[in-house]
């Protein structure tokens, strides 16, 4: 298998999980939201998932379109990238 070859199944690789764990964050968002709401009342410490949630809210925001659209549009964005490009969407990264 040459180099080239390679980093084209490594970068594809890398992006089937980005898209499911970014599929994922975006489906645990909303209950831990509900879930968390009144812990900051009495803490003043933010719990690691509110840390990730802004570091990675902060780097959509940077993205052209904003946080919200990215929020929602990058793993259907990133699966129709690898449905073109490769002819699998690999929505389940694992399967083959």
């Amino acid at each position: 298998m040459s180099i080239r070859r390679f980093f084209q199944l490594t970068l594809v690789q890398l992006t089937q999980w980005w898209a499911f764990l970014h599929f994922l964050f975006v489906m645990t968002f909303i209950p831990m939201v509900i879930l968390t709401s009144k812990r900051g009342m009495f803490e003043d410490d933010p719990s690691l998932y509110e840390l990730f949630v802004g570091i990675y809210g902060n780097f959509l925001a940077l993205l052209p379109g904003g946080e919200i659209a990215w929020g929602l549009a990058l793993s259907p964005a990133l699966w129709l990238v690898l449905w073109i490009t490769t002819g699998r969407a690999r929505i389940l990264p694992w399967r083959k």
